[in-house]
């Protein structure tokens, strides 16, 4: 049944191709000057992965990154009104950035203690952290062999965009909307502060992407399609997240756990039957949560105890000896100012609750699994709140308003129902059979008995409300009501 979810009319193939071909169009604008410090940890992974040696991938590393750098100090250099006159070709900032990678290079190369896939651009403990992410690294392989560094780290954040902008498109359709109300959904995707991230070289698209396939999975798990198969997918777009971001999906897996488990207790407290497939996504999620857990310490990978010193001492300076009171105290100020500063522009907060909004209306299951993506990406931030590099940690939040705007703006009377019980493609409504001389009565009034659409809006099998439906119904009764009427009086033979 759910080879039906990928059969859409053809508008919407195209719209979908068009808008895609458009927002890669853009991004041409901005091919390099994206990178961040991190990306070199990346970039030298991929290398020594496509069979480099360390010092071979950390010069190739440095000629990409420093020609960033000269780009992006040419762009700030044409808009600042003490350079603008005279902006230059940026060769002083590639020949100091370039004297300043290779000092570290050679300091780092010096003091020893690097192996397996560490970089040289930090120490062996920072290093240490990147080199246990290997689903990014393992993805840019073919990509820089093909296009090479510039043009395969813009290639591969544009594939993994369009890829999790696809699976947006594909949820939206599985939940009933038309085509015109999920093309919305890819739009917000591409213009919404989440795109800005998943476009640079760093990790952020491959993991969103691992993440909508897990969400996909849940909710189609959830309304009773196919269970092992999408257990299956849910399974693999775990792994897959795992192996970008092991601390992320730990978040991510916890969260996902209490949906299927809450609702668990809910049916047990009323006394109503479990489905298999609930206690079957309870136990995966949990499953997950604990073996990445499990993974962490057998094989001694960096941990939050690491990332916090990383935060407070950035292994340059002597371990803090309090990190875990240190980070509730500065977690107390940034969601301070953070809830200071969406009282003074609210635009962050207003598109977070008009997508909680849609996910409610939708039903429980939904609106529980993107909470809890959401929660996961506030958790995150909480577990490393620094100011400087906050939208990308919490980047997860911005799916909650990707999927729920479209809902809310198309309404319950845009949703639509395959025949036999899948979703997704356009139907017509049919009329509810009645006697001929009901019809009679209908069309002598016009205020008769109206269509009632099968499968309408708002009954889906998430325990979302029928009201839709409930007031057709009642009209039908209404109608039947006056027609009895009409034959006690002998109006109608």
């Amino acid at each position: 049944m759910s080879h039906t979810l990928f059969r859409g009319p053809r508008s919407l193939v195209l719209g979908f191709c068009l808008i895609a071909v458009a927002f890669a169009l853009t991004q041409l604008l901005q091919v390099n000057g994206r990178e961040s410090p991190d990306t070199r940890q990346y970039v030298a992974y991929s290398l020594m992965l496509s069979g480099q040696s360390r010092e071979q991938a950390a010069a190739h590393t440095i000629d990409y990154y420093c020609e960033s750098e000269r780009i992006r100090h040419v762009q700030n250099a044409r808009v600042d009104v003490a350079s603008f006159m005279n902006p230059g070709h940026g060769g002083r900032a590639y020949r100091d950035c370039r004297k300043y990678e290779e000092d570290r290079v050679r300091a780092v190369t010096a003091q020893g203690g690097v192996s397996g896939y560490m970089s040289l651009f930090s120490t062996p403990r920072m290093s240490a952290i990147f080199a246990t992410r290997p689903g990014y690294p393992a993805l840019l392989v073919p990509y820089l062999a093909v296009l090479g560094l510039k043009w395969g780290l813009w290639a591969a954040a544009v594939t993994m965009t369009v890829a999790a902008s696809a699976l947006i498109v594909v949820l939206l359709r599985g939940l009933g909307m038309r085509p015109p109300a999920a093309l919305v959904g890819q739009v917000l995707y591409y213009v919404l502060p989440v795109s800005e991230q998943t476009m640079r070289p760093m990790s952020e698209g491959l993991l969103l992407a691992a993440v909508m396939v897990v969400v996909l999975a849940c909710v189609r798990l959830l309304h009773g399609h196919s269970p092992r198969m999408w257990l299956g997918i849910a399974a693999a777009g775990f792994a897959l997240a795992a192996l970008t971001k092991y601390s992320e999906t730990l978040l991510i897996a916890g969260c996902l756990a209490l949906v299927p488990a809450a609702m668990v207790v809910w049916r047990r407290l009323r006394g109503r039957r479990v489905p298999r497939r609930t206690l079957a996504l309870t136990a995966l999620c949990m499953g997950t949560a604990v073996a990445v857990q499990t993974t962490v310490q057998v094989l001694d990978l960096p941990s939050a105890r690491e990332s916090m010193q990383d935060l407070f001492a950035h292994f340059s300076r002597p371990d803090v000896p309090d990190p875990w009171h240190r980070l509730m105290i500065l977690n107390g100020a940034f969601w301070v100012d953070w809830v200071r500063e969406q009282c003074i522009t609210p635009l962050t907060a207003a598109l977070l609750g008009a997508g909680a909004w849609g996910v409610l209306r939708r039903g429980r299951a939904l609106a529980g699994i993107m909470f809890a993506v959401t929660a996961a990406g506030l958790l995150n931030q909480a577990g490393h709140p620094d100011v400087g590099i906050g939208p990308r940690l919490a980047v997860l939040i911005w799916l909650l308003p990707v999927i729920g705007i479209p809902l809310l703006w198309a309404g319950y009377r845009q949703v639509e129902q395959l025949p036999g019980g899948a979703e997704g493609r356009q139907t017509h409504p049919q009329p509810v059979p009645v006697p001929n001389d009901i019809g009679a009565l209908v069309r002598a009034d016009p205020s008769g008995v109206p269509e009632v659409p099968r499968g309408v809006a708002g009954a889906g099998t998430d325990g979302s409300s029928a009201r839709p439906g409930t007031r057709s119904r009642l009209r039908v009764l209404e109608v039947w009501g006056r027609l009895f009427v009409e034959r006690s009086r002998g109006r109608i033979s």
